[in-house]
């Protein structure tokens, strides 16, 4: 799940969001903030969308999104693994 999670984000995400959640220029929400609490959120702002975030709603399958969710969540970790370790 988290490899077709990847590649979703890589395919329709990574533009905005950047490579492995690290967006660039702060122009966009910084996903390795969320939570596992905050799996709602993320399912609503990815189906309907928030801001300038277009809705993948129609687009987009279940499936898809919670692929995407275990993809997000699994690079947080990671991501926060590694600040740990710098700080």
């Amino acid at each position: 799940m988290v490899k077709q999670g990847e590649q979703l984000y890589n395919g329709r995400c990574l533009r905005c969001h950047g490579a492995r959640l690290a967006a660039v220029g702060g122009f966009t929400y910084d996903l390795r903030q969320l939570t596992p609490a905050q799996r709602d959120r993320f399912f609503q702002a990815v189906a309907k969308g928030k801001g300038a975030m277009p809705a993948w709603g129609d687009i987009l399958k279940a499936d898809q999104i919670e692929a995407l969710w275990a993809y997000v969540q699994t690079e947080a970790k990671i991501g926060e693994g590694a600040r740990e370790k710098r700080d």
